[in-house]
């Protein structure tokens, strides 16, 4: 099997009973293109088979930063992170991000989305998320924090972070229908983050009890 590029040269794919052929989009113009693909057959009897491609360079066009809200116990961090999508909405790699606050003398953010207290109270507040500093411990579930609701696996969010929690509260997701789908633990900060796999799209219940607490939040989750 031979494969050309709008009439071009063949170039040879690769298979026996299966092809393969992999194109460098990187040499081809922004475009329409057309991909034919040509077979031939030990009595030379040839068959082809012809698609048209686009091509497009990827622009930057929209940020997404998780969480979009946050609480932060002095003497505590908590990592942000951006996902990048182009003008056709998928998400772009490789792509240079620079964090900063608005009140660095209330926290402070490193290159790599890490954020750390600096005072003891305050709220940083930008143009994507908003982070509150406390100097005290929460005692309930009642006001527990859910970054992405819904959560969206097509645009590169994949977790969902729940915090504002007791130290070592219980989570449980569950469908409607009350199957478990998974357990968490918050941690001694009150944080935990639920990477949602191959969970499929849907509306879920989620279970928390904590310091003698209990509240059931509705979340959906959208591939």
């Amino acid at each position: 099997m031979h494969v050309q590029v709008d009439g071009g040269s063949c170039n040879a794919a690769s298979g026996t009973t299966a092809w393969q052929f992999n194109l460098d989009t990187t040499a081809l113009s922004n475009g329409a293109h057309t991909i034919t693909a040509r077979v031939t057959d030990a009595a030379a009897s040839t068959a082809t088979a012809t698609i048209n491609v686009t091509v497009y360079t990827p622009v930057v066009t929209s940020l997404t930063l998780t969480p979009t809200n946050a609480s932060i116990h002095v003497g505590q961090t908590r990592q942000f992170t951006t996902v990048t999508l182009d003008q056709h909405g998928a998400a772009i790699s490789n792509v240079s991000l620079l964090y900063n606050t608005t009140a660095s003398s209330v926290a402070v953010i490193n290159t790599s989305g890490l954020a750390a207290v600096t005072v003891s109270s305050g709220v940083v507040v930008s143009n994507s998320a908003v982070v509150t500093v406390t100097d005290n411990v929460t005692s309930s579930v009642n006001d527990i924090h859910i970054s992405n609701n819904p959560i969206r696996p097509s645009r590169g969010i994949t977790t969902n972070t729940f915090s504002n929690l007791p130290p070592n509260a219980k989570l449980r997701i569950l469908t409607l229908s009350g199957r478990l789908v998974k357990e968490l633990t918050a941690d001694s900060s009150g944080i935990v983050t639920w990477d949602v796999g191959s969970t499929p799209s849907g509306i879920y219940f989620l279970s928390a009890q904590g310091n003698g607490t209990s509240r059931t939040f509705k979340i959906a989750l959208q591939r």
